[in-house]
């Protein structure tokens, strides 16, 4: 889950036991345009190394410490179905 506060991206992964702060005062220009794709995600790099181990993601783009995901198969599903109830 990610929230946009005081100028920092802050991710909390589900079953982890530390969160990560970053400030990227980019990324937030760029997260509309990221999230135009329903599948697509900010995490911060090394978050999304299990779920590309199980083919769940693919990396799309990695930028210092964000790596840009694509939920793939039923993440992928999910991840849309709730983007299109939420516009």
């Amino acid at each position: 889950m990610y929230s946009l506060s005081d100028g920092c991206i802050l991710s909390r992964v589900r079953g982890a036991h530390s969160a990560g702060a970053i400030n990227a005062p980019s990324a937030f220009e760029q997260y509309d345009t990221i999230r135009k794709f329903p599948r697509r995600f900010f995490n911060v790099t090394g978050h999304e190394r299990q779920a590309v181990e199980a083919r769940a993601e693919r990396i799309i783009l990695v930028v210092g410490s964000l790596t840009v995901v694509e939920k793939r198969g039923v993440a992928g599903e999910i991840a849309a179905e709730a983007h299109e109830l939420s516009t």
